[in-house]
């Protein structure tokens, strides 16, 4: 396989791609490419503007595309379509985002891996696939300990008088929270769980108060033990984590993970750059 190759880590809100040839690589930003909330023309029209302009003019021979959704068949398609429109003569490698975060964070070795960015997914990883996972049912249903999620319970403890005196001050002082606007943005919204997780941000702001610590280890504790201890081999592989929440709270999850005796892996806040040296062995090879 030759250079330039693109890579790419895609999530609900952004997509962070890297170009790579023989000299250099560099790196780029555009809006998510999440499959279940944009058609094909939809997609094809956001790489043409966001992404092509900035790209060198050498086509890329390889697309390795990780993203949010892309781990299910049914959507898995429209991407694939939407870069091949792009991309017409590389050879493109479309996978689900778990696939990317587990080669990052474990390599070629056996694991349980965790995103929690704006949304969550976890699976157990063999090494070279994804070999069981319990599925992630998105911020209506699940997306436990992600940015949709603390965002969500957020807006619940506002709404139900649950926040202390200063956090509900500061609360309102930034968002300003009106309930019937808030569920209209998420029923109408082309992305609510972006929306959700952008209430998250004041938790990170608020990180050190005891209650965004208790009610950020609460919901570490409904996806450890919800998801994680589903798997097998959970009380002896590594817990590996990646995503911007985790990051942010880092120590909260070693704690989560210390009290049950599970052994903690690696914590990354993205998959690259370790992403980018596996596929770079993967070449050399």
């Amino acid at each position: 396989m030759s250079f330039p190759i693109l890579l790419a880590d895609s999530g609900a809100t952004k997509t962070i791609w890297y170009w790579v040839d023989a000299q250099q690589s560099m790196t780029y930003t555009t809006t998510g490419c999440q499959p279940y909330y944009a058609t094909v023309a939809e997609l094809t029209a956001r790489l043409r503007a966001e992404l092509l302009p900035l790209l060198p003019p050498a086509p890329p021979t390889t697309v390795w595309f990780y993203g949010a959704g892309c781990g299910a068949a049914a959507p898995r398609p429209r991407v694939v379509d939407a870069l091949r429109a792009c991309f017409s003569m590389a050879t493109l490698d479309v996978s689900g985002d778990l696939l990317g975060a587990a080669r990052a964070t474990a390599g070629r070795a056996a694991g349980i891996c965790c995103i929690l960015g704006t949304g969550s997914a976890s699976g157990h990883y063999d090494g070279q696939a994804i070999v069981d996972q319990v599925p992630s049912l998105g911020y209506l249903l699940g997306d436990e300990g992600a940015g949709a999620d603390l965002g969500r319970q957020l807006l619940r403890a506002y709404f139900y008088r649950q926040m202390p005196p200063d956090v509900q001050r500061a609360f309102e002082s930034r968002y300003q929270p009106d309930r019937h606007q808030i569920i209209q943005q998420l029923l109408d919204g082309k992305q609510p769980s972006r929306t959700l997780a952008g209430y998250a941000l004041f938790a990170a702001e608020w990180k050190t108060h005891s209650f965004i610590q208790a009610l950020v280890a609460s919901r570490f504790a409904v996806l450890l033990d919800g998801q994680i201890a589903q798997y097998e081999g959970v009380q002896s592989l590594p817990i590996h984590a990646i995503g911007s929440v985790v990051n942010g709270f880092k120590d909260l999850w070693r704690q989560a993970l210390k009290t049950r005796s599970w052994k903690i892996g690696h914590i990354y806040k993205s998959p690259f750059p370790v992403l980018l040296d596996y596929h770079r062995k993967k070449l050399s090879q």
